[in-house]
């Protein structure tokens, strides 16, 4: 039974005959596509650009990714709802501060008339 040492250094020879492996297939697909010489030049610059998909626009398969994008489009609509009603609530204060104080003023032009007789 190995002990821990050596199945550290087992894990880590595997990874790194994985990521060899890896390496040496997607150069090797590379060669074949370019090194074939029927390839026309713009075909060998397409063949070499990478096409890096949209996260925004894609499909997320992951659920914890899914669950972290539902919260935060709720999270968004939550708080566009909220400054929307702050906006309606201050809109109303404004109203009934200026009625107050236009019933104020007039309640306090009546009393100083009277006041003055």
């Amino acid at each position: 039974m190995p002990t821990l040492p050596h199945k550290l250094l087992l894990g880590s020879a595997l990874i790194a005959l994985a990521a060899l492996a890896h390496a040496a297939d997607s150069t090797s697909g590379a060669s074949d596509a370019t090194g074939s010489g029927a390839t026309s030049p713009s075909t060998g610059a397409a063949a070499t650009t990478t096409v890096v998909p949209n996260p925004a626009n894609s499909a997320a398969t992951d659920p914890y990714v899914q669950r972290r994008e539902a919260a935060s489009k709720a999270k968004a609509e939550y708080n566009a709802k909220k400054k929307a009603a702050k906006e309606d609530y201050k809109a109303a204060k404004q109203a009934i501060d200026a009625d107050m104080k236009a019933s104020g003023s007039a309640a306090g032009a009546e009393s100083s008339g009277s006041s003055g007789k």
